[in-house]
């Protein structure tokens, strides 16, 4: 993860069990003021954003086939 903390790029990881894991600070500086501390969330915990899980969900399927 040390790769993605110079990164000027926004990223975050999700564990096994869809969590975030890490957001590196591009990331995080452009999120924190409006969503605050995202770490340990699912994305649907993290954003309340429906269509962003679902999208998420088809992802994970499609690529698991």
């Amino acid at each position: 993860m040390t790769a993605f903390t110079s990164m000027t790029e926004g990223v975050l990881i999700l564990n096994a069990e869809d969590k975030i894991e890490f957001v590196n600070q591009a990331l995080s500086d452009i999120l924190s003021e409006q969503y605050g501390d995202i770490n340990g969330k699912t994305l649907m915990e993290a954003f309340l954003n429906a269509d962003l899980q679902n999208h998420f969900l088809n992802l994970k399927r499609n690529i698991s086939l």
